[in-house]
């Protein structure tokens, strides 16, 4: 199908790639300190939630059956989400004594993996249950259960750390977590 076409995911990348280019990951460029001093708190909420608006209308009204949605609608999501990131980042850059909230960061940890994960569940389960709400509910408990097993546990195991699940080590022998599933 055309949903999982490289042309079709192209404008996330790119966008993404050039957004980063413009605030930076761990360096910020002058230009966007310029703009951080720029946009006040107020001008800065209104652009996340504008952009948050256009997804959102994006979402009632495209459907993964019209052209459109292939031909613009990606190209329009990926450029509302893009200025979300921009107003999202400004504004962290204006609160810098501000914690963020465990569960803004939990979800921020395992985005990706939710992204990996939720499209073939839901394939999975809009075919096998008739309620595509239930096939919602389920993609999404699952994606995040999974993306943070993905995240917390196996990934770092990977790479030979310990894994952590925000600041509680999960020390143990993990040698022997296969027991229970052989059992």
């Amino acid at each position: 199908p055309i949903y999982f076409s490289s042309v079709s995911h192209s404008f996330p990348f790119f966008i993404g790639s050039f957004l980063a280019t413009l605030t930076g990951v761990k360096n910020v460029p002058k230009n966007f300190t310029r703009r951080v001093a720029k946009w006040s708190s107020k001008q800065t909420l209104i652009v996340f939630f504008s952009s948050l608006a256009v997804l959102v209308i994006l979402g009632l009204f495209l459907n993964f059956t019209q052209r459109f949605t292939y031909l613009f609608g990606f190209l329009l999501a990926s450029l509302a989400t893009a200025v979300m990131i921009y107003a999202a980042r400004i504004l962290h850059e204006q609160t810098p004594n501000i914690q963020e909230p465990k569960v803004l960061t939990f979800f921020a940890d395992i985005s990706y993996g939710m992204y990996l994960f939720h499209w073939p569940l839901f394939t999975i389960f809009s075919n096998k249950i008739n309620n595509n709400h239930l096939a919602v509910v389920l993609t999404l408990v699952l994606s995040i259960v999974l993306a943070a097993l993905s995240y917390y546990i196996l990934e770092p195991l990977v790479v030979g750390k310990s894994p952590k699940f925000f600041d509680w080590d999960l020390h143990w022998n993990w040698r022997y977590a296969g027991i229970p599933l052989a059992v």
